[in-house]
């Protein structure tokens, strides 16, 4: 079970730090005050591809839980036995990320923690990246850059 809670706390660090790093360079590059759609639809489009990659890590994540740690297993439901490809493992973590939840795919063992993290992130992930847009279409700057990157200074020294 330690395995699984250094690799969830490894994935939440990694993501959140994604996202962060996908937020304020969107942030940088966009003046939602003059053209806010066109703006929604660049960080649309960069967000959508950071869920995304971040769901790849996760399958990633799944994989090498399964194959090198052997730690628990992804099967399928019912009475199939199915050779998984990663391609299945990234449809499970992109329908795990959405809190979708299909059911087609279970995990077993210690996959069901990491399992629930993944979802629990993709949740405060995707929730945020709507705030993240709403901010934009309404006209305004989605972070206030100057905070943060006083703040990020004044650590390094």
């Amino acid at each position: 079970m330690l395995i699984a809670v250094l690799i969830s706390a490894i994935m939440i660090a990694v993501c959140f730090l994604i996202h962060l790093s996908v937020f304020i360079q969107t942030t940088r590059i966009i003046r939602p005050e003059k053209h806010s759609v066109h703006c929604f639809m660049l960080g649309a489009g960069l967000i959508t591809l950071a869920h995304i990659f971040e769901a790849v890590l996760f399958a990633g994540s799944f994989w090498v839980a399964e194959h090198w740690l052997g730690i628990g297993a992804l099967t399928a439901a019912g009475a199939q036995q199915l050779s998984l490809s990663f391609a299945d493992y990234f449809y499970f973590s992109m329908a795990n990320f959405t809190t979708l939840g299909r059911g087609d795919l279970v995990p077993t063992d210690h996959l069901r923690f990491i399992t629930a993290i993944e979802a629990f992130v993709g949740f405060v992930l995707i929730t945020t990246s709507g705030a993240f847009l709403l901010n934009i279409l309404a006209g305004k700057s989605p972070i206030a850059l100057g905070a943060v990157e006083v703040s990020i200074s004044n650590r390094k020294t």
